[in-house]
C-alpha cells in the first residue's frame, strides 16, 4: 500500500511538472496564485511583459503584486466583464511603461467550490492597439477623401445643370442650405425615424442634384 502511494505521488508530481512545462511554453502570461492568495507561478511569458522575475514576487500576496503592476481592474472584476473574451486593460511594468494588455481571469475550485488558486491570463495588445488606430485613422481619411469626390461631382453636375438657365450662381448654395435647414428640424423635432444625422448631412451634399433633369431636358 505505501508503495503504491509513492507510485501515485511520483505521477501526480510528473503530472504537475508536465503540466508547469506547458504553461511555461504558453506565449501569454500565466500567473497563479495559491489557496491563500500568494504567488505560486509565473511563466517565463508573463516575466518578459511584466519585466519582473518570478523570485521577485514569490511567496507576494495578490493584492501587493497588483498593486505592484497597477492593474486598472480588479481580479473580480475582470470575472463580471470578460464574458467569452479577454478584457482590455493596462499594467506599468518595472520599467514605468503602460502596457496595453488583454486579460482573462479565471477561479480554479476543490471540493464544495471552495477557491484553490486565482489564474490570470494576459498578453500584450500594445502593437495591436496601435496598429487598429492607424487603420481606423487610414479608413477615416480615406472615407472624409471619398465623401469631397462626391461632392465635388455633384456640385459640378449641378453646375451643369444651373448653367442651362439664367438664375443667379447662389441658387445652389441657398437650396442646400435650405434643405439642411428643414432635414435638421426633422430631426430635432422627431418627425420621420428615418430622419438621422446621416440623413442631414446626405440632404445637404446631393440638394444640389435637384435640377439635375435640366441637363438632357430643354
Amino acid at each position: 500500500s505505501s508503495a503504491l502511494l509513492d507510485q501515485l505521488n511520483i505521477q501526480l508530481a510528473k503530472g504537475h511538472l508536465k503540466f508547469l512545462k506547458i504553461m511555461e511554453l504558453m506565449p501569454v502570461g500565466i500567473i497563479i496564485y495559491d489557496e491563500n492568495m500568494s504567488l505560486e507561478f509565473m511563466n517565463h511569458e508573463a516575466e518578459l511583459l511584466t519585466g519582473y522575475q518570478a523570485s521577485y514576487f514569490m511567496d507576494q500576496k495578490f493584492d501587493v503584486i497588483y498593486s505592484t503592476l497597477q492593474l486598472k481592474e480588479s481580479f473580480e472584476g475582470v470575472l463580471k466583464k470578460q464574458g467569452d473574451f479577454f478584457y482590455r486593460d493596462t499594467l506599468v511594468n518595472r520599467h514605468k511603461r503602460i502596457i496595453n494588455i488583454e486579460r482573462k481571469c479565471l477561479h480554479l475550485e476543490g471540493k464544495n467550490k471552495k477557491n484553490i488558486s486565482k489564474v490570470e491570463v494576459f498578453r500584450d495588445i500594445t502593437t495591436a492597439l496601435e496598429l487598429e488606430i492607424l487603420l481606423e485613422a487610414r479608413i477615416e481619411e480615406r472615407s472624409l477623401g471619398i465623401m469631397a469626390t462626391q461632392n465635388i461631382t455633384m456640385m459640378a453636375l449641378a453646375s451643369l445643370a444651373e448653367s442651362r438657365d439664367n438664375e443667379t450662381g447662389m441658387h445652389l448654395e441657398r437650396m442646400r442650405t435650405y434643405s439642411q435647414m428643414i432635414a435638421q428640424n426633422l430631426l430635432e423635432n422627431k418627425i420621420f425615424p428615418e430622419v438621422d444625422q446621416q440623413f442631414v448631412i446626405d440632404i445637404y451634399s446631393s440638394s444640389p442634384l435637384h435640377d439635375i433633369g435640366k441637363v438632357g431636358t430643354p
